[in-house]
């Protein structure tokens, strides 16, 4: 954290397309999320909860967002703690 603000970076931003950028003034925000063939190889936040260690996980499993890309897109949290609860059990 720097300046009160919450900064996580997990993978690399140049392995991959930019899936989604959001900027949002009113909150102070930043969200990128980087992936390469469905896969995510990157994500980078300010003021943006989500869990690094899930994210990290999802990165060297190399799991398969496919299925799940367009609800990972606009729910990464909510939707990578899920697919951790489903997959490593």
């Amino acid at each position: 954290s720097f300046f009160g603000q919450q900064a996580v970076s997990v993978g690399s931003q140049s392995e991959g397309e930019v899936a989604l950028q959001e900027v949002d003034a009113n909150r102070n925000s930043y969200l990128k999320i980087v992936m390469k063939d469905d896969h995510l190889t990157g994500i980078f936040g300010i003021n943006v909860e989500f869990d690094p260690g899930v994210m990290w996980q999802l990165i060297l499993r190399r799991i398969d967002l496919a299925p799940l890309r367009k609800k990972f897109l606009a729910e990464p949290q909510r939707t990578a703690r899920s697919l951790m609860s489903n997959t490593w059990r």
